[in-house]
């Protein structure tokens, strides 16, 4: 895929499932920036920051699934949303 007028963002997991896949977010980054979009990535499995904090590599929003780590048996929905403060 590449990116066109119509790509709004790059949208990626740090740690996705279910193969346990590692994303460059760094290198994902300077992608994103280059062409003026924002780099989303759910850090659900990089546990909120412990293992990986994606901030730290230019990410500009990151989200995280609270239903996995707070309730775990799925009967309620959560999530958090960080903005890096880097587009409007």
């Amino acid at each position: 895929m590449a990116i066109d007028e119509k790509t709004k963002a790059i949208y990626v997991e740090t740690i996705a499932n279910p193969g346990y896949t590692l994303s460059n977010i760094s290198a994902l980054s300077k992608i994103a920036h280059n062409a003026s979009i924002p780099l989303i990535v759910d850090n659900t499995l990089g546990m909120g920051g412990y293992l990986i904090c994606p901030i730290k590599h230019e990410a500009d929003i990151i989200l995280h699934s609270t239903t996995k780590w707070v309730v775990r048996h799925g009967t309620t929905i959560g999530g958090v949303i960080t903005n890096g403060g880097t587009f409007d």
